[in-house]
Parts: C-alpha cells; structure tokens; sequence
C-alpha cells in the first residue's frame, strides 16, 4: 500500500513531486469546527498525501510545533487496535524525520529507526471520534488519551537522537472527520493546511 509508505525514501519511489499511480483527490478542510478558549480550535486535519503537499514532504501541509516535547499535538479520531494514526514527523529546518504510526494495539516508530512499542489499551469507543495528544522528547514518547496518559517509554538510544528535534508534524491515512487543535502559539497551521493541497480524506 503505497499511500501507507510515508518514510525518506517516498522521493525516490515516485521520483520527487511527480504524480504517482494513485488517484488524486481533492478536499477543501476549511471549516473551523470549534473553538475552546485556551485550548485553542479545532479544524479538520489535512491529508499530506497529494502532489501539492509533495507527499507529506512539504511543511506548508503541516503543523508547526515549537515545544513539541512539553505541549505535543492534540486530535482528535476514531481508536481502535486495527487501523492506524499515521503522524509524519520533522525536524525545526522542515526535513522529513519519519512517522510514528500507532493504533490501541501497538506504536511504530519509523526512520532513523523502527521501534514498536506496546502499552495497554484504552477503554474508548471505536466509532466515536476520541481525543488524544501525542508527545515526543527528553528521550520519551508520551500518548495521552481523553486527558489521561495512555502511554509513557523510553526510546531507544538510536531514536532519541534522530527525533531530538521536531518542529513540525502532518498527517496522512486520516478519516474525514479527524481534527487538529491548534492556537497559533504552541500550534501553529502551515500555509497550505485546511486548503485543496489536502489529499482528500477517507471515507
């Protein structure tokens, strides 16, 4: 699965910004879905996996994250332990570091490493779209779910050295109704985020 594969060697693949074997489509994520004061407001995420996005390698399709070790990324979707969150991940100069790829059954973490990791399930609903805020530094990967940590780990030697600095994270395999909570501050929306550079969501 093609559009699965979000990793350094997605250039190669396809050859830079060329179109590959798949169907582009085309969603306006426009729609700012509400707002909660401090927390910031949500809109539904953008799928980096189209031409103009440069297949998740453009950051202007991302969200800037200056402490994304303490503040993280929050969203919020549906859980299950079959189909995965996919959240490409980059560094503060907007290179591609890897993903990190994680459902109610595992973690993997792919690029400079592949490490997976495994944490006890969360008691949510799998058809109800549930909040989570993922976080990545200090040598950790921290995974709190509706408020409450669902995962704390240590990383491997090897994996806290390539993902010491993230500055920007964007998202592909998304259903249509995820969302993204941003404040402009901790959170801060890439140019082309919430326009039709997105790939279109899944249904």
């Amino acid at each position: 699965d093609k559009k699965a594969t979000i990793s350094s060697g997605i250039n190669a693949e396809y050859g830079g910004a060329e179109t590959p074997p798949i169907m582009i489509r085309f969603v306006v994520c426009v729609a700012i879905l509400a707002v909660s004061g401090a927390l910031g407001a949500e809109i539904e995420a953008c799928d980096c996996w189209s031409a103009r996005c440069n297949w998740c390698t453009d950051v202007r399709c991302a969200v800037e994250v200056p402490n994304f070790a303490t503040t993280g990324i929050t969203m919020a979707s549906k859980l299950n332990r079959k189909t995965s969150n996919t959240v490409v991940l980059f560094n503060s100069a907007g290179k591609e570091l890897g993903t990190i790829n994680w459902n109610l059954r595992s973690v993997i973490m792919t690029g400079g490493c592949i490490s997976k990791y495994i944490y006890m399930d969360a008691k949510v609903s799998p058809v109800d779209l549930t909040q989570w805020t993922l976080r990545m530094g200090n040598d950790r990967v921290i995974i709190d779910i509706l408020g409450k940590e669902a995962m704390n780990t240590g990383l491997y030697e090897e994996c806290a050295s390539h993902f010491a600095d993230i500055g920007f994270v964007a998202f592909t395999n998304i259903e249509c109704d995820t969302t993204v909570t941003y404040d402009g501050e901790s959170s801060i929306l890439g140019s082309l985020f919430g326009s039709n550079a997105c790939a279109a969501c899944d249904e």
